[in-house]
């Protein structure tokens, strides 16, 4: 594996995702694998060079997991940041996720919590194709039954 911005920063969210997942009890891991670009976009030629960007965000919720629409709102989130930047497409995209259990409930509520860390990396750049505004391989992604109520949500 080369040493590049883009590994040593992977490697670095890695560890802290797994230093976080250790302090919560840990149920569940799970990615989408290596980088791989959108087949609505991948035989394009894209006309600025690729800038890698990662975004991490840790989802306290309630009552259920989905976290389907976890990687979404992460994705539109790193999307539009890269979108102010002038990009228009995501391309090489990897994610990984962990949930786990809260020892502390959230106020009001008689569900269980959940904390949940999601780590989407992506490089970005512009593409004369319409970016399909997905995260990849989504089937891989796995959930709690029950109702989600996501009570709070911030970028690490």
């Amino acid at each position: 594996m080369p040493l590049s911005f883009h590994n040593v920063a992977n490697v670095l969210v890695t560890l802290r995702r797994h230093a976080k997942a250790v302090q919560d009890n840990h149920l569940l891991t799970f990615e989408s694998g290596t980088p791989v670009t959108d087949n609505a976009i991948e035989g394009d030629t894209f006309t600025q060079s690729e800038l890698p960007i990662t975004r991490s965000e840790v989802y306290t919720c309630t009552g259920g997991v989905d976290s389907e629409k976890l990687l979404q709102g992460t994705r539109r989130a790193l999307y539009s940041s890269v979108a102010a930047l002038g990009a228009n497409a995501l391309v090489e995209e990897q994610w990984s996720c962990t949930i786990c259990t809260s020892k502390k409930r959230v106020k009001d509520s008689d569900d269980e919590t959940f904390i949940v860390y999601v780590d989407y990396s992506a490089k970005a750049t512009v593409s004369t194709q319409e970016d399909p505004q997905n995260p990849v391989h989504l089937e891989k992604a796995q959930r709690i039954p029950g109702l989600m109520t996501i009570q709070k949500r911030k970028t690490r």
